[in-house]
């Protein structure tokens, strides 16, 4: 017998069937591990790369621009988002000198949107304006994340009239303003040669987000919709768009007058002159022979056109006033009228005079803390408001002559 052979038989595997299990077991834990720490412990941004563009172009956006709740909703910051769409971010409320985190405005060359943590309601001004702010729904709050207010797309598309197109996954967003969209439209009037342009003042392209374009047909303006249907037939020399009320203040031999969407007439073509002074409630100053008056949103009179004027225009120390809130006692809201030189104050909803016009003056005064003092000026004496109304209703208080 071959001894070597025989060796060769009787020797063991080096490895036997239960090791080879085990190891296979130690293997696949091996394997498992590095997948999980594939899946939750590198960011998930690396796996899917988002695209995002502004009119056209495409953008790199900031990490944190773009962030989405439990719920699936994506919500863009305001501050990050204010340099994308052109705007300039401040904290706080305008017209305020604060720093509050938990409020904000974002700022163009033509409006003041602003926006507060855990409201649904946002407001839209001018620059100086003497008009109060416009305030406007939108449908989800305001929150915070990373100590910056963002919110959702929608909303973000309601605030600053855009059109925004999200794509199934939330991959890719498209924005498109309104001067963007513009452009579009006016291919289109070229190709259908129905009219010889669009109308791309600013108030008017914010007509564009509620699906109306002001047009003219080289001498007229008129207003389609965006698949060019005629909503108001162009017969007028001037159109201007207002957001707040979606009518149209317009102009028909040299003669101004409101008019809806729907053609419908709100104030008669009566006036040299048609200008909004307050929203809530809607109040038109109005223009005849050179005397002024106020109408409210149906063209009924509040206040008889014969005012020299409305409101008063404040001096270099003191500030401009033309709607008086919560006058006491009686907490009525006041308009500033003026005849003959001299001040009064009427009641916006009635007309009522609350005082006649025999004051000089009617002024503010804001404190660095933001107050603000309301003051009258009588024989060349000055007085606060809540001074002179007491004079006028009691035989108590007595004003130096």
């Amino acid at each position: 017998m071959d001894l070597l052979e025989q060796e060769n038989n009787n020797q063991k595997p080096l490895f036997s069937g239960k090791k080879i299990v085990l190891m296979l077991l130690i293997f696949c834990i091996f394997v498992l591990i590095m997948l999980l720490v594939l899946l939750f412990v590198l960011p998930k941004g690396q796996t899917t790369k988002q695209k995002f563009s502004v009119n056209g172009a495409e953008i790199q956006p900031k990490e944190e621009l773009i962030v989405t709740d439990e719920t699936g909703n994506k919500y863009i910051c305001l501050e990050d988002g204010a340099e994308v769409i052109g705007y300039r971010f401040f904290s706080g409320e305008y017209g305020k000198n604060e720093e509050d985190k938990d409020k904000c405005y974002l700022q163009n060359t033509n409006e003041i949107i602003g926006f507060e943590l855990n409201s649904n309601e946002i407001y839209k001004t001018t620059l100086n304006s003497m008009v109060e702010p416009q305030y406007y729904k939108i449908k989800n709050t305001v929150e915070k994340q990373n100590d910056k207010l963002y919110i959702t797309l929608e909303d973000f598309s309601i605030a600053f009239n855009m059109q925004i197109k999200a794509s199934e996954n939330g991959n890719q967003i498209e924005i498109n303003s309104c001067e963007y969209l513009a452009e579009q439209y006016t291919k289109t009037i070229e190709e259908q040669k129905k009219y010889t342009g669009l109308d791309k003042e600013y108030n008017n392209l914010k007509a564009i987000y509620y699906g109306m374009l002001v047009v003219n047909d080289g001498q007229n303006y008129g207003v389609v919709d965006t698949n060019m249907n005629r909503l108001i037939s162009p017969r007028y020399s001037n159109i201007t768009f207002d957001e707040y009320t979606q009518n149209f203040i317009a102009v028909s031999n040299n003669k101004y007058g409101v008019i809806s969407k729907e053609g419908k007439i709100k104030v008669e073509f009566n006036y040299e002159d048609v200008k909004i002074i307050n929203y809530s409630p809607l109040l038109y100053k109005v223009k005849q022979n050179n005397k002024y008056g106020i109408l409210d949103e149906t063209g009924n009179t509040i206040i008889n056109v014969e005012c020299d004027e409305i409101g008063y225009n404040g001096g270099s120390e003191t500030d401009s006033v033309l709607i008086i809130k919560n006058i006491k006692p009686s907490n009525e809201n006041a308009i500033v009228i003026c005849k003959d030189k001299k001040y009064g104050l009427a009641n916006i909803k009635t007309g009522k005079i609350i005082i006649n016009c025999e004051l000089e003056k009617i002024y503010s005064k804001t404190s660095q803390n933001d107050e603000i003092t309301y003051y009258i000026q009588i024989k060349g004496s000055e007085y606060t408001l809540d001074e002179y109304i007491k004079y006028i209703n009691t035989t108590v208080v007595t004003l130096e002559e």
